[in-house]
């Protein structure tokens, strides 16, 4: 990860930091999968990814 020497002033920016241990086996990480169509949060950001790609792909 790269982190600009600096950033224009008034610039808008995305910052998402995850901090979490890695799930070492394949089962503990489907489990996590399957918990994750459950999580709000997720949810939400699937749809706002969708949203923008809808938009991208109706600019060009």
């Amino acid at each position: 990860m790269k982190i600009p020497q600096c950033v224009p002033e008034n610039e808008i920016m995305e910052v998402i930091l995850i901090i979490k241990k890695r799930p070492d086996g394949f089962k503990q990480k489907i489990e996590e999968l399957k918990e994750a169509v459950k999580d709000n949060l997720f949810l939400d950001d699937l749809r706002n990814v969708s949203e923008n790609f809808r938009t991208v792909d109706s600019e060009g």
